[in-house]
């Protein structure tokens, strides 16, 4: 028996067989403490609930299998690499195999199972007639002719690092829950857990760890979802209410400055646009300090939108900021912004920290004396010595790259008061995702597409057939067209299944594209060279441009109307579709071309499967947050937000409403005894967090 006087707190160390070496593995997992154990939640569960005959079993499914051993082998693969093999027979008489890709155990451990009646639960591999199991776990239940049942239930699998087993996890979480989960103190207080019928923690968490039933862990799962939404919803409303006191400039903008701006334009607006642009210009007539979240998919003008905000605050004499997370970006957005605004007479600034001295120090001095103008930034503008007195609107693009607090750096910039905010984002997400993301914000989305556009035909290709694929980029050439080729790497690493944009750059250029003109842009070039090379393939002296990610926005070349996507197996979908976006912006058809990896993952191939099936990028983002969960599609970890461990958002929508309203509830009132402990987790977790420098 443990000590029970030892606290949650204390070292993982004081559980029996937690040694120095165990406690640095653990300390890998971000386990730390007997609490940070508990915890530790299971990623998913073995069905152990009943047993099943050798005949019975489907290949490629898992199977909990009962028999008697009869008989161990070991054969020496390689140097590094021992095979072992178990013969027995089940309790129907049937002949299996459990195999093994190391020595599972020692030679008088398995003399001493021989005879004996054990269970078996492992992937099955149906062969040349026989069945055999795949690194099966193995338990001894008797002897010959013994009463002993199998234990069955659902068994808990946790997330490994190299040097632990589901064994070592499983015995010291069960060392763990019998201990010390009598002592943990409920976060939750009774009425909350009364009004959304959850259960105990203490009950909550045996129930995630070892669940009697699939529905008992259900029933902890939510409850501890509705734990994450509720901090979570309270932290981003606090920071709300710290700017909710404080006025925002009106703006309004006269009717012949705006009907100049949209006469100047090479193009109509769309319904949508409008729609937003009404949206928009609504708020920036209020004081209370407009955050709104523009939506829409790849392509559907939302700079133009914008512009048009920051043209309302130019008109009025005022100072806005477009704020970019790349310089690439940045650059390229000033490209825009300045042919939309620069002919009505406004001035378009950039900044970033690549800007010399010489030329940043003007700019400074020019926006601290309060002229009106539209700064194109880069984080550069977020530092104390960047004075923006009469910034009216801050507008963020891709605005899950930026944590809360940099946006309120930004928002609190004006001498007096707050500054209107635009946030863009061009990967549609969910309404629960825009909660949890950016908090309790107006939502503005575009749905429709510039007219003349065709949709994109998207292909997933395998490796064998990538001549043909890249005889179809000729093709494109040869018709006057333009591609892009998108990399996972930089320069080759050893890893032979994932090109790099300097590898392939020479194999191309000496082999299917030689007679085309090619161009490389990545991350560790210079900016200077990068915008050269952007600059020549706008411009059409370069055919086709190899690249990373660093193209995945911002890049708007009309004529570029095919993109090849190298190891696409690798990406997500949000940023598949982001590079997808970077072809159809002509009037001429517009190739993807998907190729996977040398050795693609399951997932891999379902989010190609997705990507052929739809060019609908709200249908993507669901698809996305099915595959990767919230953490990964919205980027909580670059947002200072806590983070959705178990929270499930697909499903559990109606506990993010509720915690919004709960969150608030404690906010108004944060020294009712029901709400003091919620309330100190609030700030304990906005203290923790230095918010300002999460990007």
């Amino acid at each position: 028996m443990y000590d029970a006087l030892v606290g949650l707190q204390d070292s993982v160390s004081i559980l029996k067989g937690i040694g120095p070496k165990s406690v640095r593995l653990l300390a890998k997992l971000d386990v730390h403490t007997i609490e940070d154990l508990l915890h530790m939640f299971p990623k998913r569960f073995e069905d152990r609930t009943q047993t099943s005959p050798l005949a019975a079993c489907t290949d490629g499914e898992a199977a909990y299998v009962t028999g008697i051993a009869e008989s161990f082998s070991e054969r020496r693969v390689r140097h590094d690499l021992t095979l072992t093999k178990l013969i027995f027979h089940d309790d129907a008489g049937d002949e299996g195999e459990a195999v093994w890709f190391r020595r599972v155990l020692s030679p008088a451990q398995q003399a001493r199972i021989i005879g004996m009646r054990i269970t078996l639960f492992g992937k099955v591999k149906r062969g040349y007639g026989k069945v055999a199991l795949q690194n099966p776990d193995i338990n001894v239940l008797a002897t010959v002719g013994g009463t002993d049942t199998p234990d069955l239930g659902l068994v808990p699998v946790y997330g490994l690092t190299d040097g632990l087993s589901q064994a070592n996890l499983r015995e010291w979480a069960e060392a763990a829950l019998t201990t010390y989960a009598p002592t943990l103190t409920d976060l939750l207080p009774g009425t909350l857990r009364a009004k959304h019928q959850l259960p105990h923690l203490m009950t909550a968490i045996k129930d995630m760890h070892i669940p009697s039933s699939e529905r008992h862990h259900e029933t902890a799962r939510r409850r501890f979802a509705f734990e994450e939404l509720l901090i979570l919803h309270g932290v981003l409303q606090s920071r709300r209410i710290l700017l909710a006191d404080k006025a925002a400039p009106v703006v309004n903008i006269d009717r012949p400055t705006f009907d100049a701006f949209v006469k100047a334009l090479p193009f109509e607006l769309t319904s949508g646009q409008v729609d937003v642009i009404d949206d928009v210009l609504k708020s920036l007539r209020q004081s209370s300090g407009m955050v709104r979240l523009i939506q829409g998919d790849v392509g559907c003008g939302k700079t133009v939108v914008a512009a048009v905000g920051l043209l309302a605050v130019l008109s009025c004499g005022l100072q806005g900021v477009f704020l970019a997370p790349t310089e690439l970006l940045a650059r390229q957005q000033l490209v825009v912004l300045r042919n939309l605004l620069e002919p009505l007479g406004f001035r378009v600034e950039f900044l970033s920290g690549s800007v010399p001295e010489k030329h940043r120090r003007p700019l400074l001095d020019m926006l601290a004396a309060g002229e009106p103008m539209v700064l194109v930034a880069t984080h550069a503008v977020l530092e104390p010595n960047v004075k923006l007195p009469r910034l009216a609107l801050s507008i963020i693009d891709e605005q899950h790259r930026f944590g809360v607090g940099q946006r309120n750096a930004l928002m609190t910039k004006p001498n007096d008061g707050i500054s209107h905010m635009l946030l863009m984002s061009a990967t549609p997400i969910p309404r629960t995702l825009t909660q949890v993301t950016v908090g309790d914000v107006d939502v503005s989305t575009i749905t429709t597409l510039p007219g003349g556009r065709k949709p994109i035909r998207t292909h997933v290709r395998g490796q064998e057939q990538r001549a043909k694929v890249y005889g179809g980029v000729r093709k494109v050439i040869t018709d006057g067209g333009q591609a892009y080729v998108v990399c996972p790497a930089i320069a080759p690493d050893g890893e032979e299944s994932l090109e790099s944009v300097v590898g392939l750059f020479a194999d191309l250029s000496r082999g299917w594209l030689s007679q085309c003109r090619l161009g490389m842009v990545h991350g560790q070039l210079r900016e200077e060279e990068r915008s050269q090379v952007m600059d020549a393939f706008r411009k059409g002296d370069i055919d086709v441009l190899l690249a990373t990610t660093v193209i995945e926005v911002g890049v708007d070349v009309p004529r570029a109307n095919a993109i090849v996507i190298e190891a696409a197996d690798q990406f997500g979908l949000a940023q598949l579709h982001q590079l997808r976006g970077r072809v159809g912006r002509g009037d001429q058809q517009s190739f993807c071309v998907l190729v996977t990896s040398g050795n693609p993952t399951e997932i891999g191939l379902q989010r190609l499967s997705v990507m052929a099936s739809t060019t609908d990028g709200f249908v993507i983002a669901q698809e996305d947050l099915r595959l990767r969960g919230p953490g990964d599609v919205i980027g909580l970890r670059q947002s200072g937000v806590p983070q959705l461990r178990v929270t499930d958002l697909a499903k559990d929508a109606d506990l993010s409403a509720a915690a919004a309203e709960d969150a608030r509830e404690v906010l108004k009132d944060p020294n009712h005894v029901d709400n003091c402990s919620v309330y100190q987790r609030i700030e304990a977790y906005i203290n923790s967090v230095d918010v300002g420098a999460v990007a």
